[in-house]
């Protein structure tokens, strides 16, 4: 295929990926995250049948992936069934997460079967310039000019850098991820992207973003530019002690409480899953169940 050939299954993978973060500019009748996972679930329906309508001489073995599907859906059939005999009714919960946990099969057959090395490449760069885009909507936000986006808390009456997401976490995760693709084309320009994409995820204030993208540059500098690797690794301690110093910038809403009560039942408690897990499903039905603790406003971990 030369570079004016594109196939179906490079229109779906880019219009599926690239344009995740946009999906609400398409559907603003629900919040951001409903029209990602609709948008994403799409993607995936689409990309998988494409797949499925081709041939494929393309198969590896893939042993864990396999154990999962079917431990999951084994479970979740035995869960379904043992509802409609106990309770008298269909376990309609259920549906969501076993949609989700299917996406994954679907995803990885799909690209198993259509990316190739040509496809990648557009893909990647397709996923480049959101980021930029991206890049340069939150620092709109961070100076307080963006008229679209707000977070969710409508407390807040000035601009937070939450990107086209509505969370800022979730946009700092999402800026990391992008961060390695960015740092693969060694030039001046996409540097200086990734320099700014660094200084965006900062602002995000996401403790895990920003150590993500400080594995990602000291990863690139060892084995790309190895004079840079020390001066990154200094940097990055400092920036790990300066917030040693300051706990306050890095808040954790909650979460490590919520992380060790939910620990305390589902590994040391009497309801222990160590080993089969409890089921999809289980932690939001908990988190409806009860009315009081970390638990009760927490629907995952």
């Amino acid at each position: 295929m030369n570079r004016w050939e594109i196939s179906w299954e490079d229109i779906a993978w880019r219009g599926f990926l690239a344009g995740l973060p946009l999906a609400h500019f398409f559907n603003h009748r629900i919040d951001q995250w409903h029209a990602q996972t609709a948008w994403a679930q799409a993607g995936v329906i689409l990309v998988w049948a494409l797949s499925i309508g081709q041939a494929s001489g393309r198969s590896v073995i893939n042993w864990p992936l396999a154990c999962w599907w079917g431990w999951v859906s084994l479970s979740s059939l035995w869960l379904w069934q043992t509802s409609m005999v106990g309770k008298v009714e269909y376990p309609l919960g259920l549906l969501m997460p076993s949609g989700h946990c299917l996406c994954v099969v679907a995803f990885y057959q799909a690209a198993l079967a259509t990316w190739t090395p040509s496809l990648l490449l557009r893909l990647v760069l397709a996923l480049r310039w959101v980021g930029v885009v991206s890049i340069a909507y939150g620092v709109l936000q961070w100076l307080n000019l963006d008229q679209f986006y707000r977070w969710v808390d409508q407390s807040k009456t000035t601009d937070t850098v939450i990107g086209f997401v509505g969370n800022s976490t979730h946009f700092g995760t999402y800026l990391s991820l992008l961060l390695p693709l960015v740092l693969l084309r060694p030039t001046w320009q996409w540097l200086g992207a990734a320099g700014a994409l660094t200084g965006v995820i900062v602002l995000t204030n996401s403790t895990s973003a920003c150590v993500t993208a400080a594995v990602a540059w000291l990863w690139w500098a060892w084995w790309r530019h190895r004079t840079w690797f020390w001066p990154l690794l200094g940097g990055a301690a400092l920036g790990a002690s300066w917030t040693f110093w300051h706990p306050h910038v890095w808040d954790s809403e909650g979460r490590l409480v919520a992380w060790a009560a939910f620990w305390q039942r589902y590994m040391v408690g009497n309801d222990q899953h160590q080993i089969t897990g409890a089921g999809l499903g289980a932690v939001r039905w908990i988190s409806q169940s009860i009315t009081t603790g970390p638990i009760a406003t927490w629907r995952h971990v």
